[in-house]
């Protein structure tokens, strides 16, 4: 290795030292979404990724929507994934999602999974969040987006994750454990 490469090197290096000493944290994604999820005893903070799909655009008579949310720490160890499906495009400045309280989506659910990195094949959801699907079922958490913008009609590739809002979610846990609560300004 030349000198000129080790000092490359160290430079690029830099950066990663200073990772979580003590300075402020610097947003985990490149897109600038991020999602976090706090609770007792837990403060993660996720790279994310919204999208929205609009089923017209494959049947002319659906007028079906669904909207999907998916994050995963910088370690791969923890990711989140969310949805719902509307009955039609939502109207924007309205909270779309579910409670104990009802819903105004279809069906939807929500859920945290750790990944242990000595058993990768092994997932394990801790905590969850579900819309009732049928009228005897009963809502589990709750989840709440409110859209500033969504895919125009007919989008296609980069162009449906041209999505933005908030997103409020409590997620239960999957047996024994406390709540947790997801937040995200996408």
């Amino acid at each position: 290795m030349t000198n000129r490469s080790a000092l490359a090197l160290a430079a690029l290096a830099l950066p990663l030292l200073a990772f979580d000493c003590g300075g402020p944290t610097p947003d985990p994604s490149p897109t600038g979404c991020a999602v976090r999820l706090t609770g007792l005893g837990l403060d993660e903070t996720l790279v994310c990724s919204p999208s929205a799909f609009d089923y017209h655009d494959l049947d002319p008579t659906s007028t079906e929507w669904a909207f999907e949310f998916g994050g995963l720490t910088l370690d791969n160890r923890v990711h989140v994934s969310a949805g719902f499906f509307l009955p039609a495009r939502p109207a924007l400045g309205v909270p779309y999602g579910w409670s104990a309280s009802g819903m105004n989506v279809e069906s939807g659910d929500a859920s945290r999974v750790w990944i242990d990195p000595f058993i990768p094949a092994a997932p394990v959801t801790t905590h969850e969040a579900s819309a009732p699907f049928f009228s005897t079922d009963v809502a589990i958490g709750a989840f709440t987006v409110t859209f500033r913008a969504i895919p125009p009609p007919g989008a296609q590739g980069p162009a449906l994750a041209a999505v933005h809002g908030s997103l409020v979610a409590t997620l239960m846990p999957v047996g024994v454990g406390l709540p947790v609560t997801m937040r995200s300004d996408f």
